[in-house]
C-alpha cells in the first residue's frame, strides 16, 4: 500500500511540474508583436523577390580573349567522326573544356598554349548580370554560344592567374 502512495505522490509531483512549465511561456502581447514583425519581413522579402524578377533586359556585346593550353584535338562527331573540329583545352588551374574551333583545329598543336580570340556576339542580359560582370570562361562559352574567331601563340605576358579577358559592352 505504501508503494501505491509513493507512486501517486510522484505522479502528482510530475503533473504539477508540467503545469508549472506550461504557465511560464511568453505573453500574448509578445507573441503578437513577433508575429507582426515576421509578417512585415515576409512582405519585404516578397517585394524584393518581385523586383528581382523584373530586371531590365539590356543588349550587350560579349568579346575578348582567354588563354588556354590545348590538351587534345578530337573530331566534332556531329557531321563526321574523322575531321578534327574540337580542341580540349585547359585554362590555367581549371578543368578541361571541349572548345569548338572548326577549321583552325588543324593549326593547333597539342601541349601548346594559345590566346583564343572570341568572336564578338550580341546577347541579352539583365542589369544584375551586367553589374556582376562576365561569368567564368566555361559558363560564358556555354551560356552565349561563343565562337572562336582567331588565335595566336601565348607570350610571356599572357600567362598568370588572370587568363580570361571577356567583357560586356552595352549597345
Amino acid at each position: 500500500m505504501r508503494g501505491k502512495h509513493i507512486c501517486s505522490l510522484m505522479a502528482i509531483c510530475l503533473i504539477l511540474s508540467f503545469l508549472a512549465a506550461c504557465g511560464s511561456g511568453i505573453s500574448e502581447e509578445q507573441y503578437n508583436q513577433v508575429c507582426a514583425e515576421r509578417d512585415a519581413l515576409q512582405a519585404e522579402l516578397d517585394l524584393l523577390k518581385a523586383e528581382d524578377g523584373k530586371d531590365e533586359i539590356l543588349k550587350a556585346r560579349v568579346s575578348g580573349t582567354f588563354t588556354a593550353t590545348v590538351r587534345h584535338i578530337i573530331p566534332g562527331y556531329v557531321v563526321d567522326n574523322t575531321t578534327p573540329k574540337v580542341a580540349v583545352v585547359t585554362p590555367f588551374q581549371d578543368v578541361p573544356y571541349a572548345l569548338y574551333v572548326d577549321d583552325i583545329a588543324e593549326q593547333l598543336e597539342i601541349g601548346e598554349t594559345y590566346v583564343f580570340e572570341v568572336e564578338p556576339k550580341e546577347v541579352e542580359i539583365t542589369l544584375q548580370e551586367y553589374e556582376r560582370g562576365i561569368p567564368f570562361f566555361e559558363e560564358a562559352m556555354a551560356r552565349y554560344w561563343l565562337a572562336i574567331s582567331d588565335f595566336r601563340a601565348a607570350g610571356e605576358e599572357d600567362y598568370g592567374l588572370e587568363v580570361t579577358h571577356l567583357v560586356y559592352e552595352l549597345l
